[in-house]
């Protein structure tokens, strides 16, 4: 698995209230992207809130772990946050929130969010599996990026190229911005 990430605050910021973060541990790779509501420091320190409690609970599946954080995340601004396993083939995905995710697979996946605001006492949790195959590319993304790019635009570059160059062309300088590209 080929792992790319991008990440920039909104102009005029120092500090960005989004967050990806990539553990790979014994043939495993859990990635998370988590956007802290609105910007500046107050969305940063929502987003690292969630980034220490999936770190700490990192072999729960996805769906446990975004209802740890949203234990975890109360009092804070919260954020929206998807989160991706990856295990034997398998992509395990639950989302709250509208972190998105795009993917160009043999297969179809359809990642479906739940409503909601982490930290916010969410209701429900989605957690969906579906199989992956060779060349199958995911990119999850913040609002921050505008979701009316074609991923067949981007599928030639290298998974690093791909998740700056969507950044760089996609990105709002009215948001702080996220992109990491998984490559199977």
């Amino acid at each position: 698995m080929d792992v790319g990430a991008a990440n920039r605050p909104k102009k005029g910021e120092i500090e960005s209230g989004d967050l990806h973060c990539i553990w790979r541990d014994d043939g495993r790779i859990l990635v998370a992207v988590i956007d802290g509501l609105g910007h500046g420091p107050k969305a940063a320190e929502a987003s690292r809130q969630g980034h220490r409690c999936i770190e700490r609970n990192r072999t729960s599946r996805p769906g446990r772990l975004l209802r740890r954080c949203d234990e975890a995340m109360r009092g804070t601004r919260g954020a929206a946050i998807a989160i991706c396993l990856i295990e034997e083939g398998i992509l395990t995905h639950a989302g709250v929130g509208n972190v998105e995710m795009v993917c160009s697979s043999v297969a179809p996946i359809r990642a479906l969010n739940s409503p909601g605001i982490v930290g916010a006492r969410t209701r429900r949790i989605n957690e969906t599996s579906h199989p992956l195959h060779k060349g199958d590319t995911l990119v999850l993304h913040t609002d921050g990026i505008s979701s009316r790019f074609a991923l067949d635009d981007y599928l030639n570059l290298d998974v690093q190229t791909m998740a700056e160059t969507i950044l760089d062309h996609h990105g709002k300088d009215h948001d702080d911005a996220t992109c990491v590209v998984l490559r199977y």
